[in-house]
C-alpha cells in the first residue's frame, strides 16, 4: 500500500498554528485498554496534535482494527467520543463502546 504524507517538525509547527471544528483521525488499532494507536511513530504524533487544536475528533477505522494494538500510542480510550467504521463492525465491540459512552457511526454496505 502506498502512503503520503507529511510529518516531522515542519509539519508539527505549522499544524500547532492551526485550529479547526474538526478532524478525522486514522487508527491502526482500538482496544479498550490500550486506546487509539497507529502503525506508525510520526503519524501517532500528527494525530495527537490535530486532536489538540481541533474541537471534535472522530476517529476513523474499518472493523478490522478492533480489537487490536499496533505500534504507536495515539490516545486512550476514553478521550474518544465518535468512531466511524463500516457496517462488518462486530456486535461485541458495539456494545462495548455503547457501554464506555462512546458513539459509533457506522457506514451503510452500500455506500
Amino acid at each position: 500500500m502506498r502512503q503520503q504524507s507529511t510529518y516531522g517538525p515542519i509539519a508539527e509547527i505549522a499544524l500547532k498554528q492551526l485550529k479547526a471544528d474538526k478532524a478525522f483521525i486514522p487508527a491502526g488499532g482500538i482496544d479498550l485498554k490500550n486506546g487509539i494507536s497507529e502503525y506508525d511513530l510520526n503519524q501517532a504524533k500528527i494525530s495527537q496534535i490535530l486532536m489538540d487544536r481541533v474541537d471534535n475528533f472522530y476517529i476513523v477505522a474499518d472493523h478490522t482494527k478492533f480489537g487490536e494494538t499496533t505500534f504507536a500510542h495515539v490516545c486512550p480510550i476514553k478521550d474518544v467520543s465518535t468512531i466511524i467504521t463500516d457496517w462488518n463492525c462486530p456486535d461485541k465491540w458495539k456494545k462495548e463502546l455503547s457501554e464506555q459512552g462512546i458513539n459509533l457511526v457506522i457506514a451503510d454496505e452500500d455506500e
